[in-house]
């Protein structure tokens, strides 16, 4: 029996169709990219090595590529925030929406690396945020950010004549920020505000000399203005 070319093309279409309609739509996601193009920042480092003196450390400075480049999605009821600028401190945030002007989540940050017959080091962060967003104006909406975080944190390194050195880092952070969002065009929006940065971590040593203990305060205060948000 002889097979007709044409007609098993046009059965094979009609299959593709019929399947086509039968499967769902795959919802589309939002996506934005954010970052900050001029800030103002102030730091505060202080070191309190156990037995030694404080000391202190005090920074100022204006950035006009700020480090907050923002890569952000939203699908099915969730969001999706990546921060991923340098390598061993870049974090991601997963949150579920619960309003327009609610999301809460956890958030995480993970990061080891070894060299190979060297250094072995772990950086790690867990914690969950919150996102609340209402309208001041008619042009312009608040936004607030906050995120409590437990530090963890481990280093090891041999060294030919000390011997191996062991770090365990534990501690806590707080991170949060306020700004005013207003539209510009679609898609296309100026943001303004403030962002605070605290980290309190303490790092027992244990060589062959014995043990010390390190407590760290870092506070970093900026006051961002100008940040560009674009949406696909």
């Amino acid at each position: 029996m002889k097979l007709n070319v044409g007609s098993l093309l046009v059965a094979g279409t009609l299959v593709l169709s019929q399947s086509s309609i039968v499967q769902a739509e795959p919802e589309t996601a939002t996506v934005r990219l954010s970052h900050s193009i001029l800030s103002y920042y102030t730091k505060t480092e202080e070191d309190k090595p156990e037995g030694l003196a404080t000391t202190k450390k005090e920074t100022q400075g204006i950035d006009t590529f700020a480090d907050s480049i923002e890569i952000a999605a939203w699908v099915k009821g969730y969001a999706f925030y990546a921060y991923p600028l340098e390598r061993g401190v870049a974090s991601f945030w997963v949150g579920k929406v619960l309003s327009p002007s609610l999301e809460v989540g956890p958030t995480l940050m993970f990061n080891s690396s070894k060299v190979k017959d060297g250094e072995e080091s772990e950086n790690n962060k867990i914690g969950a945020y919150v996102w609340y967003s209402a309208a001041v104006s008619p042009s312009v909406n608040f936004e607030l950010n906050v995120n409590p975080t437990i530090i963890m944190g481990s280093k090891k390194t041999t060294d030919p004549t000390a011997g191996e050195t062991k770090d365990t880092t534990s501690g806590f952070g707080l991170y949060f920020d306020a700004f005013g969002i207003v539209p510009l065009a679609k898609n296309f929006e100026y943001g303004f505000g403030l962002t605070y940065d605290m980290a309190s971590k303490s790092t027992d040593s244990k060589t062959a000399a014995g043990k010390t203990k390190l407590k760290e305060n870092d506070t970093t205060i900026g006051l961002v203005l100008a940040r560009f948000r674009y949406s696909i």
